[in-house]
């Protein structure tokens, strides 16, 4: 993740390029390129323990107490940045690449669980559409599981499923 002024610049250039929809990750699960066991720009990390079933939260919301401002925050502020510039957001939940390390912290007995926190979180806004991927082939029935697992999760506490 980047900085909110590095947020701003982006969102606010492309729009002005005329783009429509910006595809982003929630967290890279990519371990080579980040990771889900890694901290953002701001030193936080999305999950205890690397667990999506456990998303690591703070009571308080201010940028300037970073004790206060945690991975989601940081998250809830991209969201709101590309709904002011009139963008909808392609959001990946949990970005698994080619080699699917990711699947080393997404798990199907994990999966419910974090969509419905995405589901409850983002339920109001309407420029978010959900992305289950990645770079990797849901080629097994595990890798198939998970993302099924997620869908109704965020869905259900949405009131579309």
């Amino acid at each position: 993740m980047t900085t909110r002024e590095d947020v701003d610049l982006y969102l606010r250039t492309r729009a002005l390029q005329g783009f429509t929809v910006i595809q982003a990750g929630v967290v890279m699960g990519e371990e080579r390129v980040g990771g889900t066991l890694h901290a953002n720009i701001c030193g936080d990390t999305a999950f205890t323990n690397g667990d999506p079933a456990q998303p690591l939260r703070t009571p308080s919301r201010d940028p300037e107490e970073a004790q206060q401002y945690d991975y989601w925050d940081h998250v809830d502020y991209i969201v709101k940045r590309a709904e002011a510039h009139g963008l909808t957001l392609g959001l990946l939940p949990l970005f698994v690449g080619w080699r699917g390390d990711g699947h080393k912290y997404l798990k199907p007995e994990n999966a419910y669980d974090y969509g419905l926190f995405l589901g409850r979180r983002y339920q109001d806004k309407s420029h978010l559409v959900w992305i289950l991927g990645g770079d990797s082939t849901p080629d097994t029935e595990t890798k198939q599981k998970f993302w099924h697992e997620m869908a109704p999760g965020n869905h259900r506490r949405c009131g579309r499923y």
